[in-house]
């Protein structure tokens, strides 16, 4: 992927960090995939999205983005984790899913 791709993938990914924050729910998801589009290797769009579905009470779609994220970004998924048990303290804790 060129510099280029993972500038815009960035970009879209803040862009729907702002549009979450200011209640654009749809226009922050469209924006969290386009930056997971540009670069399928920049992890944070599926953070990001891993958390809104978990916030949301979607945990099946939560799951499918960290999963997707642990696949990415080791660390990330670390911290994501952190925030699955905390979220969910009746659930058992996640486990990374082994990297391929």
């Amino acid at each position: 992927m060129s510099s280029l791709g993972y500038r815009a993938a960035v970009t879209h990914n803040f862009l729907g960090t702002a549009q979450l924050a200011t209640g654009h729910t749809d226009d922050a998801l469209q924006s969290y995939q386009e930056a997971m589009r540009l670069d399928p290797k920049y992890s944070a769009p599926c953070g990001n999205l891993a958390l809104f579905y978990l916030r949301s009470g979607q945990v099946d779609q939560a799951q499918e983005y960290y999963k997707r994220a642990c696949q990415i970004d080791s660390t990330l998924c670390r911290e994501l984790a952190s925030r699955f048990a905390n979220a969910l303290p009746d659930r058992s804790p996640m486990r990374a899913p082994t990297p391929h």
